[in-house]
């Protein structure tokens, strides 16, 4: 599921779980290269200045 974290997941209540606990990464800490090494969260804060 998650790149270079390859799980089998006994449940859906543990996947369920598994993707809650990832999404703060993903929103805070994922760098993201086409974004010129911006987090998801940089990036949102970043469009939201604009206006």
């Amino acid at each position: 599921m998650f790149c270079g974290f390859e799980n089998t997941f006994e449940s859906f209540d543990n996947l369920k779980q598994a993707m809650i606990d990832h999404i703060p990464y993903h929103n805070n800490f994922k760098i993201t290269v086409k974004k010129k090494g911006l987090t998801p969260l940089q990036i949102r804060n970043q469009a939201l200045s604009l206006n």
